[in-house]
């Protein structure tokens, strides 16, 4: 076995290596103690418990460890960095890391460049060549911004004041566009710092990002982990990125700026009550499920675009969906880029917008396929359906309309997905399924039910026409 690595003690902050002696304690050892370093075979690096933090300390073989406030400028450290002692390591410049960085709980690396204002904001570059253990805070001062010039991922170490993982400060966090950050932490973002840039943040398997404020968004999102945005507050995506994360929940809203292009790179479990595309949602043949108990409005009024082959949106809860679908007639359904099954419910139509009209009620009205209901005169506007619950007696897909049975024309333009046969399903009534234009005053209109309907559906609700 080698000699001991080399380190610093001592309660100083000073960077001047002294002997870290410690004792050997053989080979990955299941609780070592204090001052204990070991070899691991499986990885074949040498461990340590310094101060309850336990961290590989291999590469360098030496450790520094700050425990007062010490500041950093312009210069390669290659020792592991441990900042300890409710410390602030305080960097700016150009510092590259060749050795580990670990901040402890309640210690801080604090990137602060004096020469920072107003008048005159300053950009450090940083690189961080060995492992980056967040405990406590990284914070960026008001007017630096922080390129991270290589692949970084942060995460916990095992240590005994615990882990509070936390990004904050009113400066900016830079991903160029050949980086990714890896967050193997539970991490809540409320806007500080800002982040910008065109590379990507990846979220680690069984970790969430949250997302506590509203936000524009220019990274690429990827991971096995969770994307959460926050009750009240909307993730506006402003930059053509790609999105490949599994799972998409909360209870705010996700919303594609005009202009702007989310390309879909996975399939997604998607979770949040209220999804807003004024630009383009690019699904490219992945998958998108909504969970039973789960209720998702999607509002398109920019546009879906999907592969050659489709991709698959699974509604096993509730999916309310408008725009990004095409009127149909007697023959054929109402259209929509993506393959629909699961077993709950989807109601969608080209527009949410219309008012007024003359009406027939539906009260449990059960109509066949190419079959039809009641009659009315139309008034001219925009024709729509208010619906408060929908029955099929088969699976699969439902067009319904009206039969313009004075000029003898067909309408479908509610698409509708029964997940579940002979269920009835419960639709928000205050929402309204409206057709793409108004239609002709002064003829007969009858409630539709499309002859390539998957089966007999029953309907508690009105048309307007």
């Amino acid at each position: 076995m080698s000699a001991p690595p080399q380190g610093s003690g001592g309660s100083g902050g000073g960077l001047s290596p002294t002997t870290f002696l410690g004792t050997y304690s053989g080979s990955n050892p299941s609780s070592p103690a204090n001052g204990y370093w070991w070899y691991r075979i499986d990885l074949g690096e040498i461990w340590a418990n310094i101060n309850g933090t336990i961290i590989p300390i291999q590469n360098t073989g030496s450790v520094t460890i700050i425990s007062s406030n010490t500041t950093i400028a312009n210069t390669d450290i290659y020792n592991d960095i441990i900042v300890t002692n409710n410390a602030t390591l305080t960097i700016y410049g150009n510092v590259i890391f060749h050795g580990n960085v670990i901040i402890e709980n309640g210690s801080t690396l604090l990137s602060s460049n004096p020469n920072a204002s107003s008048s005159a904001p300053q950009t450090n570059n940083y690189s961080f060549l060995g492992n980056f253990y967040l405990n406590g805070t990284y914070e960026i001062a008001q007017y630096n911004t922080d390129n991270i010039n290589n692949n970084l991922t942060i995460a916990t170490v095992l240590a005994s004041a615990g882990a509070n993982p936390t990004i904050s400060g009113l400066g900016t966090l830079n991903i160029p566009s050949t980086v990714t950050i890896t967050l193997n932490i539970n991490l809540t973002y409320s806007g500080s710092p800002s982040f910008s840039g065109s590379g990507t943040l990846s979220i680690g398997s069984g970790y969430t990002l949250t997302i506590s404020t509203n936000v524009t968004w220019t990274l690429g999102l990827a991971g096995s982990g969770t994307l959460s945005v926050g009750s009240g507050y909307t993730l506006t995506i402003s930059a053509n990125i790609t999105i490949s994360i599994p799972n998409i929940l909360g209870s705010g809203t996700l919303s594609v700026s005009s202009g702007y292009t989310l390309t879909q790179g996975a399939s997604i479990t998607l979770s949040l009550p209220i999804i807003n595309i004024a630009g383009t949602w690019a699904n490219s043949g992945y998958n998108i499920t909504i969970p039973s108990n789960v209720t998702v409005t999607v509002t398109v009024t920019g546009s879906l675009t999907t592969a050659s082959t489709a991709g698959t949106l699974t509604v096993d809860g509730t999916c309310y969906w408008f725009g990004a679908i095409n009127t149909g007639n007697n023959t054929t359904l109402p259209s929509f880029p993506l393959s629909l099954t699961g077993s709950g419910i989807f109601v969608g139509a080209p527009s949410n917008s219309s008012s007024g009209g003359s009406s027939i009620s539906l009260s449990s009205t059960s109509i066949s396929a190419n079959g039809t209901s009641g009659s009315t005169t139309s008034s001219g506007i925009v024709p729509y359906y208010v619906l408060s619950s929908v029955e099929g007696s088969a699976v699969g897909k439902y067009g319904i309309g009206h039969y313009n049975s004075t000029s003898n024309i067909y309408a479908t333009y509610v698409l509708i997905h029964i997940g579940t046969a002979n269920t009835t399903f419960s639709i928000n009534s205050s929402l309204i399924f409206a057709s793409n234009g108004a239609d002709n005053s002064g003829k007969t209109f009858e409630a539709y039910n499309a002859q390539a309907s998957a089966g007999t559906i029953t309907i508690t609700g009105t048309l307007y026409v």
